[in-house]
């Protein structure tokens, strides 16, 4: 008799990088598409109700690239001359410190309902940002030829 076939469809991504959620500066996008893998990754581990070392790590990776991206958004937009960068800093300085707690109460700890709510707020945040602010900047570098 043969064996029963499983049906192993892949994790459902928790967020997708769409073109709504564009900028129209090329280098943005494709760290905000990044962005957006590493969170699903997370996503993934909590899901499988993975072990804490592993949430850790790519918690740890998440806050690394979120780190060199808004490194990358500030410069682009000081040597651009965005009027409102401190007002954009500061966001980004804000989002710093939510990922410094979060990472604090994920440590050591294999908590996938922890996780699954900072999922969230990482995916609201991410979207409100990328919609709001960052469009706002973006609209200011599109204006200078910047794409």
């Amino acid at each position: 008799m043969a064996a029963a076939s499983v049906d192993r469809k892949p994790f459902m991504q928790f967020m997708v990088f769409t073109d709504k959620m564009s900028d129209g500066v090329a280098s943005i996008d494709h760290q905000h598409a990044r962005l957006v893998a590493i969170i699903n990754q997370l996503y993934a581990l909590v899901l499988k109700h993975d072990k804490a070392t592993s949430l850790e790590k790519v918690f740890d990776e998440l806050a690394a690239y979120t780190e060199q991206h808004f490194e990358h958004e500030e410069t682009l937009f000081a040597a651009n001359g965005y009027p409102k960068l401190e007002e954009h800093r500061a966001h980004h300085e804000e989002f710093r410190r939510r990922l410094a707690e979060y990472r604090d109460r994920i440590g050591g700890r294999n908590d996938t309902i922890l996780a699954a709510d900072i999922l969230h707020v990482l995916k609201q945040w991410l979207t409100a940002h990328i919609a709001t602010d960052d469009k706002e900047a973006c609209r200011h570098l599109n204006e200078r030829g910047i794409r």
